[in-house]
């Protein structure tokens, strides 16, 4: 006998899936190289529509934004061909931490205040225009850094000092990591009409896949998380767990996660389920 009733019963979520299709902001990408598993956080490929899988943590760098950050009597600021080191003033991700490193010198700071200011002039990891200004001690022999993360350094601005005799180095840390739409495009989109790479659900290098940039997605959480946490994601591979998987405030105690700027969890989810997120790239 034909069948004449249906259910009506949702299918379950999977990770990936679009959860709201009339506010989802989509683009189509291409993955550079490796593979892309869907649900996860992606990272900027070389091209504007390639991405690929975020790459390991860079270890601190002492001097990754400039080699040199002399004292000068009349101040100075280091911006573009000066920020010399092997980030300069390009784009980070995650974003970090800078510091300025000042080797013991009489000449650094003005005595008769006490020090002198380091500005630094950038971006969030979001792209949004971000500065603050440090406290240099007179003489020198001190590790600044910053309190906020930057993914780019425009300028780093040394006030007045009593000498040019002080040497530095302006370089990053991970005392805080950030993630956001000026490095990592977004979510990778599941597409049921996809043969995926085994069951893993990944993207092969060259395929075309598409990216939500703004929207509602499922994705799996590594920890319980309530609704209106913020979305931490790993930046640190551990065991079977890989880069781009999400979590909620228990990230925050782990050197494994960075914040992601413009996202947040919208509904309670317990460990390893399958939970919704909100992502505004």
């Amino acid at each position: 006998m034909p069948q004449t009733s249906y259910t009506n019963a949702a299918t379950a979520r999977r990770e990936g899936q679009v959860l709201d299709t009339s506010t989802a902001e989509i683009s189509a990408f291409r993955v550079e190289s490796g593979n892309a598993k869907v649900g996860i956080l992606l990272a900027q490929g070389t091209e504007d529509n390639e991405c690929v899988a975020i790459p390991a943590l860079v270890a601190a760098d002492v001097d990754a934004i400039a080699t040199a950050a002399p004292s000068v009597i009349a101040g100075s600021v280091l911006e573009g061909a000066t920020l010399d080191g092997a980030v300069g003033d390009g784009k980070m991700a995650p974003a970090k931490c800078i510091t300025f490193i000042a080797a013991a010198s009489a000449d650094w700071g003005l005595a008769v205040v006490g020090g002198t200011e380091i500005r630094v002039v950038g971006f969030d990891a979001s792209g949004a225009p971000q500065s603050e200004t440090m406290w240099l001690p007179a003489g020198g022999a001190v590790t600044l850094t910053t309190m906020h993360a930057y993914g780019q350094v425009l300028s780093v601005t040394i006030g007045e000092n009593d000498g040019a005799g002080g040497t530095a180095t302006i370089g990053v840390s991970n005392d805080v990591v950030e993630v956001g739409k000026l490095t990592h495009p977004g979510v990778a989109v599941y597409d049921p009409m996809v043969e995926y790479v085994a069951a893993t659900y990944e993207y092969e290098a060259e395929e075309a896949l598409n990216m939500m940039r703004s929207g509602r997605v499922a994705a799996i959480s590594e920890n319980a998380v309530v609704a209106g946490e913020p979305v931490y994601v790993r930046v640190v591979a551990a065991g079977t767990d890989v880069r781009g998987q999400f979590t909620g405030i228990a990230g925050a105690l782990s050197a494994n996660f960075a914040r992601v700027h413009g996202a947040r969890w919208l509904e309670s989810t317990a460990a390893d389920a399958v939970g919704a997120l909100e992502i505004n790239f």
